[in-house]
């Protein structure tokens, strides 16, 4: 139906189009904003979250701005204590140089007073942005050590916002505080302490007046403390030692009764004695050998006698030593080491001389006027002897006349004997033998004086050469010495033996003193023999010789002289313990008698008791001290301390004081217990003396000594800053004091050190966690923008799409608007 009233079509174009509209105009407003909720009517909830959110992120940036400032502030005071802990390290070193001897501690002070102002400038100058955490007076009405740095602002369930902070205690790494009652790292003052740790009370400045502890002065020891005594033991105090005529290898033997048991005989060797060491060690041992225990023991007194103590004490405690028994030898025989004999000889041997000289050949009838002449030599002259000729019937009879000749030319029948071999070689050979008989035939002459016949020499001929007779010496072999421990040597024994040479008879006797027991005394062997040999009466220095083979040991004697009535005969080879010298006694002699030990004492305890009275009252305030020093016999000292704190304990009071000597004896155990000591009690010596009685618990326990008593208020107490070497409370002192104050000083320095180094530490600690904490506190910030982005921002790509749809959308509803309008335009017309 058409209608003028009303254009339904119209109508429906137009709010479409408005809504199109009023679509387009938001997209619009999105992209040229950028954000999707931009005031709360577009999301009221999202618009309130997004706003809070802003709010604290604002909050956020100022965080990380004061964590900046803060870590700057705490950069500056870190590289301060850096720095202060470098100018310490010079001050420690400056003190070390300062304990050697001779050096020019005026020139060191002055380095260290340079370093100290150093100390004071680092620590003042260590500012930021007017914070000055190294210099400090904690004394200022309203100062805080406590500093803290803005690190956090967040918001909890409930709206309820928080600021986070990192504090810092500023008082644990301040350099310097002016306050004078708790002082800086440098400033403060500490207490001077020894090596062992015990308080100092020099060098430095004292806190207060000492405490009285006159009552602990010069407490006197007593007798020590003693065991019971079994009494003494018997001495027997013999001669004087001395190795003056000392033999080695014999024995001194004494007769020793111990305690008035059995008499036994002790042997002392003097094999091993070669000093009082050794002396004693072969008494005792002889001793404990013989009675199977060391019921007496030998020693040598500071007057160089010889002691003999009993093992027992007491009166039935008993020695009695007979005089010394002096014996040539040991108890032990030596081995004759190889030596050996018999009745037999052993003879040299001799030889004649003996030549040839041609070979017999039978001659002519002889001429009774005509013969020949033989030249010969014997032992050493020349001869010629004549002979007629004859007509020999053979060899024999030939050789015979010839040494018949022989002997007419020199004189002595049977000087020289012919011969003749089965082959007719002429032999002449000396009737004597030995190497000085010589013969040879130095030729023939033959005398023709009327040539009726032929005449001949018989064969006879020159020999080849002059003959000799030969001899030897006779030598006789006597063993083999052999490796001397083998052969059961022993040292300080004699060997004896009997040497027949030619006919003479001698008892050689050597000494085994000195022997090694190795085959290298085969020459020492051999030269004691051969000395014993010269020396002997009838056989002189080249009458017999002896040989061993360095090698074999092979034993021999030979005579020097040669010849067949030359022989050797060894016996009787015997061997004795002994030497023929005794020692001396080394200073063993008789007790004269029987010596007795002497009676036993009681067990005592050990006392010591203080020379001077207890004045009271004593009051000793909280920082006051006495302290002094126990030693039992050998146990260690140990010391003991009262203070207020303990006097309170004991006493019940609250003041510290001592009223009386009961009091103070009453404290005074109570602090030994303390201390570890329970040998040890004290006491009122009683009768109105106030005086004090250290007494041991039981006897026997040794001296008691009390001693370095002191009374401390405090102590001496020095601080970096105040450090002065050329002061006059340090040049005053002696040398050990010095010693001891600066190496107190340079403990001082030490502990400062370890402090600054501590606290540089603690504040590192500091600045890492501000430095963590602004990386958090960044990427926090871009956390929140971006989630606060995701809220609020609009998606431009989305909304461009949108937006040209929207437009398309527009464009469309214009027309439908226009189309919409022009019907009734179409109906105005049907009435024209």
């Amino acid at each position: 139906m058409t209608s003028v009233n009303t254009n339904a079509s119209a109508t429906t174009a137009l709010r479409t189009l408005q809504q199109t509209n009023k679509a387009l105009e938001t997209t619009q407003n999105r992209i040229s904003t950028g954000l999707k909720i931009g005031e709360a009517k577009d999301n009221a909830a999202y618009w309130s979250i997004s706003t809070t959110l802003k709010s604290d992120n604002k909050s956020l940036s100022t965080v990380k701005d004061a964590l900046g400032l803060g870590a700057a502030t705490v950069d500056v005071a870190y590289q301060g204590l850096n720095k202060a802990k470098e100018v310490l390290d010079e001050i420690k070193s400056k003190l070390t140089s300062a304990t050697q001897a001779g050096v020019d501690r005026a020139a060191v002070q002055a380095d260290i007073s340079a370093l100290q102002d150093q100390l004071k400038s680092i620590a003042t100058s260590s500012t930021f942005s007017g914070e000055n955490w190294l210099s400090v007076d904690s004394s200022v009405a309203g100062y805080s050590a406590s500093k803290s740095i803005v690190a956090s602002f967040s918001r909890d369930a409930n709206n309820t916002v928080t600021i986070g902070t990192v504090d810092v205690d500023t008082s644990k790494v301040a350099l310097f505080d002016a306050n004078a009652v708790s002082g800086g790292l440098i400033n403060a003052a500490v207490d001077l302490k020894k090596a062992d740790g015990t308080t100092l009370l020099i060098g430095g400045v004292s806190t207060g007046t000492p405490p009285a502890a006159a009552v602990l002065t010069g407490v006197t020891a007593g007798a020590a403390g003693t065991n019971v005594s079994t009494g003494t033991a018997a001495v027997v105090v013999m001669g004087d030692f001395s190795l003056t005529g000392m033999h080695k290898e014999d024995t001194i033997k004494f007769d020793l009764t111990v305690d008035g048991g059995a008499t036994r005989t002790i042997s002392v060797a003097t094999d091993t004695i070669t000093d009082n060491t050794s002396f004693l060690s072969a008494v005792n041992g002889a001793i404990n050998s013989t009675f199977g225990s060391q019921v007496a023991t030998a020693s040598i007194n500071t007057a160089g006698k010889v002691v003999l103590t009993s093992g027992n004490a007491g009166t039935t405690a008993s020695l009695n030593v007979t005089a010394p028994v002096l014996v040539d030898g040991n108890g032990v025989v030596t081995g004759t080491l190889g030596l050996s004999g018999s009745a037999l000889a052993t003879y040299g041997t001799a030889t004649a001389a003996s030549t040839t000289a041609g070979t017999f050949a039978a001659g002519a009838a002889a001429d009774a006027t005509d013969g020949f002449t033989i030249q010969f030599t014997y032992d050493g002259s020349v001869y010629t002897t004549a002979l007629l000729t004859a007509n020999y019937a053979d060899k024999d009879a030939a050789a015979t006349a010839f040494a018949a000749a022989m002997n007419t030319a020199i004189g002595t029948p049977g000087s020289v004997v012919g011969s003749a071999t089965a082959g007719g070689v002429y032999t002449f050979a000396t009737a004597a033998t030995g190497e000085a008989k010589s013969i040879s035939v130095l030729g023939t002459t033959i005398t023709d004086t009327d040539a009726t016949y032929a005449e001949t020499d018989f064969g006879l001929a020159a020999s080849t050469a002059t003959a000799f007779g030969t001899s030897t010496k006779a030598t006789y072999a006597a063993g083999t010495l052999d490796t001397l421990v083998a052969s059961g040597m022993d040292k300080g024994d004699t060997i004896s033996f009997d040497l027949n040479v030619t006919g003479v008879t001698k008892a050689i006797s050597i000494s085994t003193e000195g022997f090694a027991g190795t085959t290298g005394d085969r020459a020492l062997f051999a030269a004691r023999v051969q000395a014993e040999l010269d020396k002997v009466a009838n056989f002189g220095a080249n009458t017999v010789k002896v040989d061993v083979d360095g090698t074999t040991g092979a034993i021999s004697f030979s005579t020097v002289a040669k010849g067949s009535t030359q022989y050797i005969t060894l016996d009787n080879v015997v061997a004795v313990d002994g030497d023929g010298k005794t020692t001396t006694g080394l200073g063993l002699a008789t007790s004269g008698g029987i010596v007795t030990g002497g009676a036993g004492a009681p067990a005592t305890k050990a006392t010591a008791i203080s020379t001077n009275a207890f004045v009271g009252p004593l009051t000793l305030d909280a920082d006051d001290s006495l302290s002094f020093t126990v030693k039992m016999g050998a146990g260690a000292t140990k010391t003991v301390t009262i203070n207020k704190t303990l006097i309170d304990a004991q006493l019940g009071g609250s003041t510290g004081t001592i009223a009386n000597i009961g009091n103070f004896v009453t404290v005074a155990q109570a602090a030994m217990t303390a201390a570890g000591i329970s040998d040890v009690t004290v006491a009122d010596n009683g009768g109105g003396s106030n005086k004090l009685k250290f007494e041991a618990v039981t006897p026997g326990l040794g001296a008691l000594v009390v001693t370095d008593a002191q009374g401390v208020s405090g102590s001496n107490k020095m601080s970096v800053d105040k450090i002065n070497i050329t002061a006059s409370n340090f040049t005053a002192l002696s040398t050990t004091d010095q010693s001891a104050v600066l190496s107190a000083y340079i403990k001082v320095v030490n502990d400062s050190i370890t402090k600054v180094t501590s606290a540089a530490a603690s504040l590192g600690s500091v600045a890492k966690r501000v430095e963590l904490q602004q990386t958090f506190v960044d990427t926090l910030m871009d956390t929140i923008d971006k989630g606060v982005g995701n809220l609020i921002d609009a998606d431009l790509s989305e909304e461009s799409t949108r937006l040209q749809a929207l437009q398309t959308k527009q464009q469309l509803g214009v027309q439908a608007l226009s189309i919409a309008n022009s019907g009734t335009q179409q109906i105005l017309r049907l009435f024209q």
